[in-house]
């Protein structure tokens, strides 16, 4: 599968933005977790850490969005999309599969603004 990955504090690239200076890798094997929307949105806008992850990729989607994320060091390096068909393929199995709920901890603290 190909993938288009960006760094955990870049915004991510649907494949309607892709160029071809982009950082591309070719998959061939990786897990796929059906994972709730709420989720999903931390493993898309979060700095997350889980200190039992081990360093490879894992596929996340809720079936109806999906992206690959890439853990290094028990954290959450890159994200990454998929052609327009391949996400279409794997939202399909993402809606077969049981929901996995995964203990994750945000790196990043909440801004706090002053009322002043």
């Amino acid at each position: 599968m190909l993938v288009n990955f960006v760094y955990d504090d870049e915004e991510i690239l649907e494949p309607y933005e892709w160029q071809e200076d982009d950082t591309f890798e070719e998959i061939d094997n990786i897990p796929v977790y059906h994972v709730s929307t709420k989720q999903l949105h931390d493993f898309l806008y979060a700095k997350l850490y889980q200190p039992l992850w081990q360093d490879g990729f894992m596929l996340v989607g809720d079936g109806h969005y999906c992206f690959v994320v890439d853990i290094r060091k028990h954290s959450l390096v890159r994200r990454g999309t998929l052609t327009w068909q391949q996400s279409d393929a794997m939202n399909t199995l993402i809606k077969k599969e049981p929901i996995t709920f995964f203990n994750i901890k945000s790196k990043m603290r909440p801004m706090i603004k002053s009322l002043d």
